[in-house]
């Protein structure tokens, strides 16, 4: 359940790990670390099936990861 946000912060760099909550929060959301997906502003949580699932809900296109910082 929480597989699909771990994989991402795990592997993102601490950079983009910024980024992607940044972004989400710029959107009224905010990324769950260690969650299972992203908060939107009703405080419903919207569960990531992907990591590209992950970046989508943050506003962010997806990224492979030795691309991100």
């Amino acid at each position: 359940e929480k597989w699909w946000v771990s994989l991402v912060v795990r592997t993102g760099g601490k950079q983009m790990n910024i980024i992607l909550a940044t972004e989400a929060k710029r959107r009224g959301r905010s990324l769950v670390a260690y969650g299972n997906g992203v908060r939107f502003p009703d405080g419903f949580v919207v569960p990531a099936e992907s990591e590209r699932h992950v970046f989508e809900l943050c506003g962010m296109p997806y990224r492979e990861p030795e691309d991100r910082p």
